[in-house]
């Protein structure tokens, strides 16, 4: 009867992936910002989200724009975000590991909505005005 209601626990606990179980592979993406007039120059201090049903975090470039995110499960959104600049593409999709999830930047200027800069995902847009206020 233990053994029973032991197993029967442990089903339950599986179904409902509430006990910690890892759920999936985890995968390592990473490569480089540069900037769209001159590839060979890194852009350092953007900030990269990591979004999905079964990962999220951020990363930060270095000085000489790569960077690398650890950790990730399942399909994930890459969007990388700094008042500065405006990436190509917007954002990109992963499901497993790559060493090319790469993104140019080009200056931004403020449009005639004063807003600097504008991220967007699968189910997220984010605007940031000259003034430093976030809309959503």
């Amino acid at each position: 009867m233990r053994r029973a209601f032991g197993l029967l626990l442990i089903a339950l606990c599986v179904l409902m992936a509430g006990c910690g179980l890892p759920v999936g592979i985890s995968y390592t993406v990473s490569r480089r910002i540069v900037c769209a007039d001159d590839p060979s120059q890194g852009i350092g201090d953007v900030y990269i989200s990591f979004s999905g049903s079964r990962s999220f975090g951020t990363a930060k470039t270095n000085d000489d724009g790569t960077w690398t995110k650890s950790g990730l499960r399942g399909s994930v959104t890459i969007a990388p975000a700094d008042a500065d600049w405006v990436f190509e593409p917007g954002y990109r999709q992963v499901s497993g590991a790559e060493q090319n999830v790469s993104f140019a930047g080009v200056p931004s200027a403020s449009n005639s909505l004063g807003f600097r800069q504008v991220v967007a995902g699968r189910n997220y847009a984010l605007f940031l005005r000259a003034d430093g206020t976030v809309y959503f």
